[in-house]
């Protein structure tokens, strides 16, 4: 029993490790006030297990573009946070290649991850997949360029109310088929807009009695949520969450990330 115990405070120990190393990874400083006054963009993440699956990105391309995306590894558990590693590194490399080319940045990402899924499957593993939401915003203009591979889609929220499902034609998961094509949307912004990227692990978080939380209660959310700024809508969402979810013990991997484009800067 004691060699027991200390195995199991060992594995604990080595998984705290691999979370906190599994958040480094992620960035934790947001483009925004009181920096740059021409956008403003917060995120949040909360693995279901000590490491997960999800994953999001904000990267400048240049001084007037912003990339972001959330994505989703199948899984949970270590297998879906190393693949979570490696796909955010893909997604990186291919979105600095290509800019504002959102297809071609998912061809290469696509071709890459199905590779690294067939080769661990060929060592036994259970192939993965990844679906992602992404986009790159023009901080001068406004312009929208985004892009889904199999993922749930973004919402526009209105600085004085309303809100916008931002549907796309996209493509499949990436890793999910060796060659797909991808399509790409945009849409101009207004002047004080919210970009709202979110996983599955909102809709479908469970309460107490298996309950999912659905689209249409974060719809509703969305309704009544704070408009200000990223983090005062997200925290309002984590809240809400937190009070369906309740004594519930977490079931996936949760994540959420605005961006708000505050208008032309003068």
């Amino acid at each position: 029993m004691r060699r027991e115990r200390e195995a199991k405070a060992r594995l604990e120990g080595e998984l705290g490790m691999a979370r906190k190393i599994q958040m480094g990874l992620l960035p934790r400083h947001f483009p925004g006030p009181p920096a740059r006054s021409d956008v403003d963009s917060h995120a949040w993440i909360e693995p279901a297990r000590s490491v997960g699956g999800d994953l999001y990105d904000l990267l400048l391309l240049d001084e007037r573009r912003l990339f972001f995306m959330v994505a989703d590894v199948s899984g949970k558990g270590v297998p879906a946070a190393l693949f979570m590693a490696m796909c955010k590194e893909v997604l990186r490399t291919a979105a600095l290649r290509h800019d504002e080319e959102l297809d071609l940045a998912f061809a290469e990402a696509n071709t890459k991850i199905s590779a690294a899924s067939t080769d661990m499957a060929g060592e036994g593993a259970d192939m993965m997949f990844v679906t992602v939401c992404a986009g790159v915003l023009d901080l001068d203009a406004g312009g929208l360029v985004h892009a889904s591979a199999g993922h749930d889609a973004p919402v526009v929220l209105g600085p004085g109310g309303g809100r916008e499902a931002l549907e796309s034609a996209g493509g499949p998961p990436l890793g999910a088929m060796d060659e797909a094509p991808y399509g790409v949307e945009w849409r101009q912004l207004k002047p004080g807009e919210t970009v709202l990227l979110y996983t599955d692990g909102v809709t479908d978080a469970e309460d107490p009695s298996r309950n999912f939380y659905t689209l249409a209660r974060l719809h509703a959310a969305l309704d009544r949520a704070p408009r200000g700024t990223p983090t005062a809508t997200i925290e309002f969402l984590r809240a809400e969450l937190r009070g369906f979810v309740a004594s519930a013990d977490p079931a996936h991997d949760i994540t959420l990330l605005a961006v708000r484009w505050p208008g032309p800067i003068c």
